[in-house]
């Protein structure tokens, strides 16, 4: 399980794609993806976005991510997106690097831990409906 937002993108278009926010596994699964085209990403909470390739891909890959920034400028913007992909979370899901929920989107259901602890305030948070395990404010 991943301890941050996990999701595939095609190197060949910039499509991306996610329905598992913490596996890529289940993601695959889940959307059938072929992990020889799909590569896998990461964005965390404190703005690091990892964008994995494949040696023989042929793409620029700095022009490459600077499109997925312009495209997803920070991490609440990408987790608003994803939750309109109507993503599910099946464990915990870390976001401690999170100082304010001002424009954050959390999954309606987590199945595990939710962490939050590094809030300064928890103005304008508004919760899953289910968390499974343990909150961390």
């Amino acid at each position: 399980m991943c301890k941050y937002a996990s999701f595939f993108h095609l190197p060949s278009t910039g499509e991306v794609k996610v329905a598992v926010l913490d596996s890529h596994g289940e993601t695959e699964k889940k959307l059938n993806l072929d992990p020889k085209i799909w590569r896998e990403g990461h964005y965390t909470p404190d703005g690091n976005i990892e964008l994995r390739f494949a040696d023989d891909d042929r793409v620029d890959r700095v022009e490459y991510k600077t499109a997925f920034e312009n495209r997803f400028p920070n991490f609440k913007t990408f987790m608003k997106w994803a939750n309109k992909q109507d993503v599910t979370v099946g464990g915990s899901l870390y976001l401690n690097g999170l100082t304010s929920a001002k424009d954050l989107v959390l999954p309606k259901t987590i199945g595990g831990w939710l962490y939050l602890s590094g809030l300064t305030s928890a103005k304008d948070l508004v919760l899953p409906k289910t968390i499974g395990g343990s909150l961390y404010l």
